[in-house]
């Protein structure tokens, strides 16, 4: 069950990525092109801007899946002649202190969005600015919970 979790969080991260890549390169291309035809869609650069967000946080999602997230190895060294259980525990501590910082974050970030809710005004398309802001609450609670499924060993099927 968690590896299934696991694998469908990682298929849909990048899944998204390469949308959200997708995108901004077909946004921003046409906000180039019309600009030189002398038209501007107001819409077209905020909206790029929040994509950045969003691949950024499923970016991260990916890294910590494939353990390609930037590492402080402070430990690294002294943890080579060390057993293979103790290192595996030490990365559990790791992760596991990794994802309540992440959820401390995702946390704050819902209070941020709870008075962007109460202040709220309009940000583009009709969207208000509230919208866009749940971006980060939404991130930091994925990024949370693929830290979370760190925790568990990965078996590989054959």
């Amino acid at each position: 069950m968690i590896l299934r979790l696991t694998r469908a969080l990682d298929s849909l991260a990048r899944a998204g990525l390469v949308a959200g890549l997708a995108a901004m390169l077909v946004l921003s291309t046409m906000g180039i092109v019309t600009r030189w035809m002398g038209e501007s869609w107001l819409w077209v650069d905020p909206l790029a801007r929040h994509l950045v967000l969003v691949c950024a946080f499923l970016g991260s999602i990916v890294a910590v899946g494939r353990k390609n997230h930037i590492r402080i190895d402070v430990l690294a060294k002294p943890m080579e002649a060390a057993p293979k259980n103790v290192q595996h525990g030490v990365e559990a501590i790791v992760v596991a202190a990794s994802a309540v910082v992440t959820a401390g974050l995702a946390w704050s970030a819902y209070d941020f969005y709870k008075v962007e809710q109460e202040f709220s005004s309009e940000a583009f398309l009709g969207l208000s600015s509230h919208h866009l802001v749940a971006i980060l609450p939404i991130g930091m609670a994925l990024l949370a919970m693929r830290w979370l499924l760190g925790l568990w060993p990965a078996k590989r099927e054959s």
